[in-house]
């Protein structure tokens, strides 16, 4: 709405002799230029206890203690490379992004034998409090002798954002000479919420939206590790994802190897690859901003293939 606002009061949209609106840069050659910083940081504090009855049973639980803070600053401009009656334009916005936010997670591990380990996890919500302050300027220059120079007010809204109710069970059978593990998480995107606090917004719309268009996330893990010789152990694993967007099929499936050496002084060593096994075909929607404006037919589907590398070094003490 701002932005609107800003171009008809600074005369980046008129109305002609005829009544109808228009934009005076339609007909130009025009130079365009955007940038966009984001920047931020979330930082977490973790209160925990844990329990454990005759080496078999355990059981713990911990509250996060999260706070936010963001700020994206977003410019856009033009400049005529044509004579005309328009000069120039800036457009440029600001937000701020603070809150704090907090939630839990309850576990336990059961051992019935010394080779087999039995876990159950469950992650309540997230509640976090934001606020969002922003504002907006723009400025034009048009003819010979019209300039303007506008900006918002300070804009302020204080939200509510609830993450999903998300679980996990596991199973492992270790060995002297390896491990072997199993582990699988779920969650269930469509119970995201976001409501005003203080009621001026109805977000209605948008949590209908959420509850028509996610569904449950399944990630399943596999792993193994064998140590063919002291202090040295080889690793596989493999995971399965899918999306959690409703009539979009996106599965991912990732295959990791690896290797680790660690000592009785406590120096460790880890080296790590995982990649991507399968091709996923990904549907972009065309309500995108970015899609749209590259092709009006904004719905394509390509491959993606990631590979990560990863070392790890550290002392135990």
């Amino acid at each position: 709405m701002w932005p609107s606002i800003l171009a008809w009061n600074t005369s980046l949209i008129n109305v002609n002799s005829a009544g109808t609106a228009f934009v005076p840069t339609e007909q130009l050659g025009i130079k365009q230029s955007f940038h966009r910083k984001t920047f931020g940081h979330n930082d977490a504090t973790d209160l925990n206890v844990g329990l454990n009855f005759n080496n078999e049973l355990y059981i713990g639980a911990n509250i996060t203690l999260t706070t936010i803070w963001s700020r994206i600053c977003e410019g856009y401009s033009e400049d005529a490379t044509e004579s005309g009656d328009f000069n120039y334009m800036d457009y440029y916005y600001e937000q701020k992004t603070t809150g704090s936010g907090i939630g839990g997670k309850v576990g336990i591990i059961y051992t019935p034998t010394k080779n087999i380990r039995l876990g159950a996890a469950v992650s309540t919500p997230t509640v976090y409090y934001l606020t969002d302050r922003a504002y907006w300027a723009m400025n034009s220059s048009l003819g010979t002798n019209y300039t303007a120079e506008l900006s918002t007010p300070d804009v302020e809204m204080d939200y509510r954002i609830t993450t999903p109710f998300s679980y996990n069970v596991g199973f492992a059978f270790t060995h002297p000479y390896g491990t072997l593990s199993f582990d699988y998480e779920g969650t269930d995107l469509s119970q995201m919420r976001i409501k005003d606090q203080n009621n001026f917004e109805d977000f209605s719309d948008i949590n209908d939206i959420i509850k028509k268009s996610y569904t449950r996330v399944d990630k399943v893990r596999i792993g193994a590790e064998i140590n063919p010789v002291h202090n040295v152990s080889l690793r596989a694993g493999f995971q399965y994802s899918n999306s959690g967007i409703k009539d979009i099929n996106i599965e991912n499936f990732i295959g990791s190897l690896g290797i680790g050496y660690s000592n009785q002084n406590g120096f460790f060593a880890d080296l790590g690859f995982s990649r991507t096994l399968k091709s996923t075909d990904v549907v972009l929607d065309g309500s995108d901003l970015a899609t749209a404006f590259v092709t009006s037919n904004a719905t394509k589907a390509y491959e993606r293939n990631n590979w990560k590398l990863l070392f790890t070094i550290g002392l135990r003490f």
